[in-house]
């Protein structure tokens, strides 16, 4: 781990600048002519790393220590929770909470498919909230990219 001259922060021996606040941290170093860039490591929780796509945790490696950091914030604040999809299941608006209208609509004109629709997503509300969230994942990843370019 090196120690940020500036604010002291611990950081990945990979990385070039701090995660906290971007100061170089091999100032003094060159690297030689022809060398590879560093591989900036998945600074994401693993506990958020694991529910994301291949894709956007292969694609966020790609992005600076600060773009990840701006990643996560935005994707845990947009991310749903299972506890509140099951909680609002009792009422009938857990497709709502998933902002999936047309079926909220449905669900509501077939009275939850006589109750059998009902039943059914009570079993696969933590499938409905997974593939939201993943999709959500590419949304933030791709609306970062957009800014930043």
């Amino acid at each position: 781990m090196k120690s940020c001259p500036n604010c002291s922060y611990p950081n990945p021996d990979n990385l070039t600048s701090c995660f906290r606040c971007q100061t170089p941290l091999d100032q003094g170093q060159v690297p030689a002519a022809g060398a590879p860039a560093p591989a900036v490591l998945l600074l994401i929780p693993p506990s958020v790393s694991r529910r994301l796509p291949a894709m956007v945790r292969n694609e966020l490696t790609k992005l600076s220590a600060q773009k990840q950091e701006e990643f996560l914030e935005e994707y845990e604040r947009k991310a749903k929770s299972i506890g509140w999809a099951y909680a609002l299941w009792f009422l009938g608006l857990h497709y709502a909470y998933l902002r999936d209208w047309g079926m909220l609509l449905l669900y509501w004109l077939t009275c939850g498919g006589l109750f059998l629709w009902a039943m059914a997503d009570l079993m696969r509300i933590p499938h409905l909230v997974t593939d939201h969230n993943k999709d959500l994942a590419t949304d933030v990843l791709r609306d970062l990219k957009a800014l930043s370019a």
